[in-house]
């Protein structure tokens, strides 16, 4: 695991090549619940020249990928956090935490997502990790639904147990379950727990099937990173909406590897380098 000295020495290193953006530290190890599996998350939020500049450029932050694997850095169009379209919560050099609220929408179709993306990672690779996060990701957007609150670290373990007490029994029961299992070995097969992390997708799927409508916002990023690889399924599709109907479909007849490998390679539309 990374001390604050070694990431406060990677923040440096990064804030010297992206000099023109805000780097900002966020993730588990801000939250203080990083775990010997954690990586360790930075946001670039930049213009949207240097946006496209950064994309094309990976290799100006190979020597801190090579020696630090673990370290990820998502790329945020300045514009988009600015028009709350963009979910970041991070720390800058400073310590001034920054992470406003997000459009509500926007953040229930991301969360309903990957929390079927993750529920199927697991399926497929047997990694309670998986589970944890499909949990977290789905009680997140319970909780945004109750509360309609978008401001803070709503991906942390601390928010969701501080804010449980609102939800529902069943829902307030894989929370519960979740944090449990934080702290002990999980189960890596298939168990009571994990058809509760799906059959509470499944129930918040239906409640939210108005947020899987169209927005330009996500249109526009997933075609910004898969049309240059050559990938055009979503040029005349809902994104959103396709990928999250793929996985629910396929799923519900048993489907699990093809179904994986498929999901994986588009499911997320953010830059990651």
């Amino acid at each position: 695991m990374y001390n604050r000295d070694s990431i406060s020495a990677i923040h440096r290193s990064l804030r010297e090549i992206y000099h023109r953006g805000t780097v900002l530290f966020g993730g588990s190890y801000l939250y203080g619940e990083a775990t010997e599996e954690s990586d360790v998350d930075f946001y670039v939020v930049c213009a949207w020249p240097d946006f496209f500049y950064y994309w094309r450029h990976p290799e100006l932050v190979l020597p801190i990928k090579q020696k630090h694997p673990h370290v990820t850095i998502m790329l945020a169009p300045k514009i988009l956090c600015n028009k709350n379209l963009y979910y970041i919560h991070g720390q800058d050099a400073s310590g001034a935490v920054y992470g406003g609220p997000v459009d509500i929408e926007l953040i229930t179709k991301n969360c309903l997502k990957l929390s079927y993306y993750n529920y199927l990672k697991f399926l497929n690779i047997r990694s309670p990790r998986d589970l944890l996060k499909s949990a977290k990701q789905i009680g997140a957007l319970a909780i945004i639904q109750k509360t309609g609150n978008t401001t803070g670290p709503i991906f942390s373990w601390k928010y969701l147990k501080n804010n449980s007490e609102i939800l529902d029994a069943a829902d307030k029961n894989v929370i519960s379950e979740a944090s449990r299992r934080l702290l002990s070995a999980p189960a890596a097969e298939p168990d009571e727990f994990s058809s509760q992390v799906y059959e509470m997708i499944k129930r918040w799927h239906n409640q939210v099937e108005h947020c899987l409508r169209f927005q330009w916002v996500n249109y526009l990023l997933y075609n910004f990173k898969f049309i240059p690889q050559g990938n055009f399924q979503f040029l005349w599709s809902n994104p959103d909406k396709k990928l999250v109907e793929d996985i629910a479909q396929g799923l519900a007849r048993g489907e699990t590897g093809p179904l994986y490998e498929k999901a994986r390679r588009t499911i997320l539309p953010v830059i990651m380098i």
